[in-house]
């Protein structure tokens, strides 16, 4: 006669139902997400193989630009620009791919003081919109500084950082132009997105100078430059594309470069020679170590991608190489 199960048998089936149970559950959203995972990997790979594509057949076709610039402008580890006909309608467009952004700018204040003896304070504040990798402050000063004995003393952020004008022949008095131009790094005093110069004159340094500005016993010339890194772009391969005016002269209007992104998850890093995204090569197949200055001499481009949606989830990076030679320089030496 069949009794079933007994209240311990159902207990313990009870108890193993459960552990698999949980056992499946906590499994699933790993297998979903490593399903995800590898969907957007592939895209992304996928999304940059078509970026490649297109980028090698415009660096194929480079050529000059409309305003007779050589085919090549600017190449590094990180960024290439150059001149191709993009789109086959016989204007030649300026072309640049870059990982990341680094972009110059230049802050220029001029203070007057009009005492004898006086002294200025000029501030520079909120100029940063990335990571700063280079920070250069120029000063140039004109005024009643004729004498060994009137001079400027100069003070950036409460450290006395010299002199201006107290050596012999440094400056003459109301010389018309800035004179004694000195230049400071400042990338360590600037931190707070703010810099405080203090130009203040010796007590004899009188008002009677008048250029630019009537009666003024000094002027002082200032500028802050800057090299930085835009925030939030570091995986973003990007395109820019600037068409040439229609001007008798053609020229390329920086602020009409029109911006695509060829991938958002590129794990090349910038200043990383390793992992750079462009190499350059000469006619011989010889690596140019410094391709800036020797633009003429590159013949063959590689690239090299390293794609990632996610680097804490295996398989890890995904590399994307190629390369592409110069069709100009090979017509030339056709020819």
């Amino acid at each position: 006669m069949n009794k079933g199960f007994t209240l311990i048998e159902t207990l313990v089936a009870i108890s193993i139902l459960g552990i698999i149970s949980v056992a499946l559950f906590s499994i699933i959203p790993s297998l979903y997400e490593a399903d995800r995972y590898a969907i957007q990997q592939t895209s992304a790979v996928d999304e940059a193989r078509r970026g490649i594509k297109v980028m090698l057949r415009e660096i194929r076709e480079a050529r000059s630009g409309q305003d007779g610039s050589y085919m090549i402008e600017h190449a590094s580890g990180n960024k290439l620009i150059f001149y191709s006909d993009i789109d086959q309608d016989d204007k030649t467009e300026r072309i640049r791919y870059f990982l990341g952004d680094v972009s110059g700018s230049e802050n220029i204040q001029d203070v007057v003081n009009y005492d004898d003896g006086g002294n200025s304070l000029v501030v520079f504040e909120n100029f940063t919109f990335g990571q700063i990798n280079s920070a250069q402050l120029q000063i140039g000063v004109e005024g009643d500084l004729g004498s060994s004995s009137e001079y400027i003393d100069i003070t950036i952020d409460g450290y006395n950082m010299g002199r201006f004008c107290d050596s012999y022949n440094d400056c003459q008095d109301c010389a018309g132009y800035f004179q004694d131009i000195k230049s400071f790094d400042v990338i360590d005093y600037i931190l707070d997105d703010r810099l405080e110069i203090w130009l203040d004159s010796r007590y004899n340094v009188n008002d009677f100078c008048d250029w630019q500005h009537n009666n003024h016993s000094f002027i002082g010339n200032l500028v802050l430059t800057l090299v930085q890194e835009v925030v939030g772009s570091d995986n973003q391969f990007q395109k820019g594309t600037i068409d040439p005016t229609n001007d008798l002269i053609p020229e390329y209007d920086l602020e009409e470069e029109k911006l695509s992104i060829i991938s958002n998850y590129v794990q090349n890093k910038i200043d990383t020679p390793q992992k750079n995204v462009f190499y350059y090569y000469d006619v011989d197949g010889n690596e140019i170590e410094n391709p800036q200055e020797n633009l003429e001499k590159i013949s063959l481009i590689k690239l090299k991608l390293i794609i990632n949606v996610n680097q804490n989830i295996k398989p890890n990076d995904y590399y994307l190489e190629s390369k592409v030679k110069l069709r100009a320089l090979q017509l030339d030496d056709e020819q």
